[in-house]
């Protein structure tokens, strides 16, 4: 029996072991059923994945992103990017990225990871 980089033998032997009968212990036709199996999983997501910059490669402006976008820069989420738009909507506009560390849970460590992928 070949086993693969993995330790773990190729998936036609995999699903013949499993659709091989238990009291003969050999697969007769050579063919395995695999109508149980499914090739592609679809697994619906709660928000679409979101670029952390738009299509011309341009940071996110932190004045306008809604909140699927900021949760999508490293290290937001949607706590973090519910806190940004509460904070703009409270104070006003950003006048510069180094004022988001004004937002709850932002520091230095997450302005480093931003650097770059944020404007104003």
């Amino acid at each position: 029996m070949f086993i693969n980089f993995m330790g773990m033998p190729p998936f036609e032997s995999a699903v013949a072991a499993a659709s091989a009968p238990a009291s003969s212990g050999t697969f007769s036709s050579g063919v395995a059923d695999t109508s149980a199996f499914s090739a592609v999983s679809t697994v619906p997501s709660s928000r679409a994945a979101v670029s952390v910059s738009d299509a011309a490669g341009a940071p996110v402006d932190i004045n306008t992103a809604d909140a699927n976008t900021l949760a999508s820069l490293p290290g937001i989420g949607d706590t973090l990017a519910q806190r940004i738009i509460d904070y703009r909507n409270a104070h006003g506009p950003f006048t510069s990225t180094a004022q988001l560390d004004q937002v709850k849970g932002i520091g230095e460590k997450k302005m480093a990871e931003l650097q770059g992928l944020i404007t104003t």
